[in-house]
């Protein structure tokens, strides 16, 4: 796909008569809105047994979200943070002058947050709040790499309140964060009988919501990713 900016013309007239100057200007620029890179974020660190089952119910919710982008033609990747091991945040990365006491996994993951066209993140709820796992992720990294990329938010528990009590701390986190928060948020109530194991939704409902919140995310990504290829994005210094 390919975007045209603008097209000038100018008017030239003299005392002698009149004559018409076309002058274009065309700036042209290649736009590919056929794949997305997306990260989708995982909260929960929870492993083992527990009376809610096995591991993170999370867990085959970011499953179900990354087949449905895949099934796009996105390209997407799944931070978890069971697997991705950030250590108790004392610096973000972003204010050390010395980036090699960081090591190389997360420098890669610095890289593929800039990369990135959008997110999604999948959170539970901990006492009516943000699962410290998540928070201290995504705060590794400064608010410039998240800056002007659309989020989509699912909120999922084992109980009726589908994690509808953290969604106003979580869209205050991620806006703080520079992120655009989309309008659609799905709540997934009793997830453990929704999401199995295989990643598959048992929900029809839920299933229709998703998707309906990966196209909103994906159309923002698309008409963002077409307006920085004809305009550089405003930056905070601070960043």
């Amino acid at each position: 796909t390919w975007y045209v900016s603008h097209v000038e013309a100018v008017v030239s007239t003299q005392s002698t008569g009149v004559y018409f100057s076309l002058l274009f200007s065309v700036t042209v620029f290649p736009v590919s809105l056929s794949k997305m890179k997306a990260v989708v974020f995982l909260s929960s660190a929870r492993t083992g047994s527990s009376i809610t089952g096995e591991g993170s119910i999370g867990d085959p919710i970011g499953q179900y979200i990354a087949n449905q982008l895949k099934e796009e033609g996105h390209e997407v990747s799944v931070w978890d943070p069971k697997v991705m091991k950030f250590p108790m945040l004392e610096q973000p990365l972003y204010m050390v002058e010395d980036q090699s006491q960081f090591p190389e996994w997360m420098l890669e993951a610095n890289t593929e947050l800039k990369a990135a066209d959008c997110f999604v993140v999948i959170c539970s709820e901990y006492n009516a709040s943000i699962p410290p796992a998540l928070t201290n992720m995504l705060d590794y990294f400064s608010p410039g790499v998240y800056r002007h990329k659309p989020v989509g938010i699912i909120t999922y528990s084992v109980t009726e309140t589908g994690g509808r009590r953290v969604q106003s701390p979580l869209k205050t986190l991620l806006s703080e964060l520079c992120m655009i928060v989309q309008p659609t948020v799905v709540s997934a109530s009793k997830a453990k009988d929704i999401f199995n194991k295989e990643g598959e939704c048992m929900s029809e409902h839920i299933s229709s919501k998703i998707k309906s919140l990966v196209k909103e995310t994906v159309w923002y990504s698309e008409a963002l990713t077409k307006q920085r290829a004809v305009r550089e994005a405003p930056t905070a210094s601070r960043f």
